[in-house]
């Protein structure tokens, strides 16, 4: 594939560090007036400590937020790395005029009735387009919700998100799904540090942004939900450079003939067959996945736990029923879960005392026995020490007399260094006792999931990605 590759714009890349890492902002259309989207954006920057400059700016105000207000761009006097255009459709491309003549690099533009409504929309963004391209200037949008840097921290939408520092990145092209994707994360606590919604991607689509993340340092996975693209061709080539070094999950919506016309009226954009899509991207290392919650869970696992040697899956549990589903849809997507070698099946049978009860092979089910947590940690050693084993999950039903090994999990996962990931039974999520212990798990590298669809995506996907990585196509 690398013969079609387009080089790298420096130019370009250089311009999205500005955008999303910027040290000044103005906002063009800042408002005190709540009804505003120029009031949430303001908000959103004070509200969550953005650490450079702001410069709002609105003729009609002389001060905003307590803020002194600038009546233009050009009024500020300094150099500005990013504006937040809060203004309508037509208004907007006067802003992309300024902004090309005042040498600013970077511009998020929220307004709406773009291409995505007919004729007129199409020759305003035509417009648009045409200035940046000339310029040099790089737009996200429009009609986008913007964007969410919580390494800075910035959020740069008019969203109301907590942001949070993370190694994960998350475009989409939808707000409202993206907002979904988003939230689901906090809960899972998914470390999003960036989010950014690609709107009608005027003038930078989704391999310009994958380009550009598959090079920030702060980025370990990238997490996609995709409606359409035009422009499949350079999606698929970025995307076979990207997944090189990173993986990539996208989850893609508009699967049917009918859901084409949605999208189109969605974000101006058309879907293009599935079939197609599928092979090609499965050929350049893209992880597909078929729902919001999947892709959330998928990136989680990778994010948190890291990247196996290999693919094959060592599942150990003292109850039977979870575990079952689990491995039926492991099963279901040819997942490897290889028989223990013999020393690990003696030493296993050791620890048990042989009691008859327990199932001696992969997965292992040790019955009520194994709810004892010393014996649970012991076991779990000798099937993670197992050279046939790569990726190790840890299912444990919780109960107040019963707690889970936490401290030998974290102990296994240094001294052998093979990805862990934990499915809790039966939690009460609302016991703060079980927030604060996952979080120290999670902190130490191993995921934990409530559910066992959700330990199966991220174990999928952790053998999906190995095998990519393993076979160069």
């Amino acid at each position: 594939m690398n013969g079609i590759m387009k080089p790298e714009k420096t130019e370009l890349k250089q311009n999205l560090a500005t955008m999303f890492y910027p040290r000044s902002i103005a906002i063009v259309g800042s408002s005190p007036d709540r009804g505003k989207l120029g009031y949430n954006i303001t908000e959103n920057l004070i509200r969550f400590n953005f650490p450079g400059s702001i410069y709002p700016i609105n003729p009609r105000y002389t001060e905003t937020f307590g803020l002194p207000t600038y009546p233009s761009l050009a009024a500020i006097g300094n150099h500005v790395d990013l504006v937040l255009c809060a203004v309508g459709a037509n208004a907007t491309i006067e802003v992309v005029r300024e902004c090309s003549m005042l040498g600013i690099n970077a511009l998020v533009a929220y307004a709406a009735n773009f291409r995505e409504v007919g004729q007129e929309g199409k020759k305003l963004e035509a417009a648009l387009s045409e200035i940046a391209d000339r310029t040099g200037l790089i737009v996200l949008g429009p009609n986008t919700p913007g964007f969410i840097n919580g390494n800075i921290p910035l959020n740069a939408t008019f969203f109301p998100f907590r942001v949070q520092k993370g190694n994960i990145a998350v475009m989409t092209q939808s707000g409202g799904v993206g907002g979904g994707i988003y939230h689901k994360a906090l809960e899972e606590n998914m470390p999003v540090g960036l989010w950014i919604g690609v709107g009608n991607r005027a003038n930078l689509d989704f391999s310009d942004l994958l380009l550009y993340l598959g090079q920030d340092e702060t980025v370990d996975v990238i997490g996609i939900y995709m409606e359409g693209t035009e422009r499949g061709d350079q999606f698929i080539s970025a995307a076979a450079r990207v997944t090189s070094r990173k993986p990539v999950i996208l989850f893609k919506a508009g699967r049917t003939d009918s859901a084409n016309r949605l999208t189109l009226s969605h974000t101006g954009s058309l879907s293009g067959s599935q079939g197609i899509y599928r092979g090609l991207l499965k050929q350049a290392g893209v992880i597909q996945v078929d729902s919001v919650a999947e892709l959330v869970c998928a990136c989680k696992g990778l994010a948190v736990a890291g990247e196996p040697k290999s693919e094959r899956i060592g599942m150990v549990t003292p109850s039977g029923g979870g575990s079952i589903i689990v491995f039926d849809l492991l099963m279901e997507w040819d997942c490897l879960l290889p028989q223990f070698t013999q020393d690990t099946d003696k030493n296993i049978r050791r620890i048990m005392n042989n009691t008859n009860s327990v199932v001696y092979k992969n997965p292992l089910d040790l019955t009520t026995t194994g709810f004892e947590a010393g014996l649970y940690g012991r076991v779990t050693e000798a099937l993670a020490m197992d050279e046939n084993i790569d990726i190790i999950i840890a299912i444990f039903p919780i109960h107040e007399y019963f707690p889970p090994p936490d401290d030998k999990l974290i102990e296994i996962r240094t001294k052998v260094g093979k990805p862990i990931i934990v499915y809790w039974i039966a939690i009460d999520r609302l016991n703060n006792e079980y927030e604060k212990r996952r979080k120290v798990l999670e902190d130490n590298g191993i995921p934990v999931f409530l559910l066992p669809e959700e330990v199966a995506w991220a174990a999928r996907t952790m053998a999906i990605r190995s095998r990519s990585m393993h076979h160069s196509y």
